[in-house]
């Protein structure tokens, strides 16, 4: 019995030393702030940045990661529409814009 309990022990050693590496480095890095209460704000300024391309219908706003709330939406000047993507954290992160082709 000793002898079958230690080799399952070993089996669990490296696992705990993963998770203890892990827990380090998390610690070392540290948790990123949770902006949740961001949201509308977040809304609010991918809104404004997405006006410079027409009239602006937010679709989506996600909490993806504890510090990143993701905006999803899309515009409409002179015909043509767009669809955009904000990354925001604190401030935004990244803003992309695509046409949208026109249904024929």
């Amino acid at each position: 019995m000793v002898t079958g309990s230690a080799v399952s022990l070993a089996g669990c050693l490296p696992m705990m030393a993963a998770g203890v590496a892990d827990t380090a480095v998390k610690v070392a890095v540290g948790t990123p702030e949770n902006n949740e209460h961001a949201a509308p704000f977040a809304t609010s300024a991918c809104a404004a940045r997405a006006q410079n391309y027409g009239a602006v219908h937010v679709i989506d706003t996600q909490q993806r990661t504890p510090s990143q709330i993701i905006v999803w939406g899309t515009t409409e000047k002179d015909q043509v529409r767009r669809s955009f993507r904000c990354v925001f954290g604190t401030k935004i992160k990244s803003f992309s814009v695509r046409d949208i082709p026109a249904q024929k």
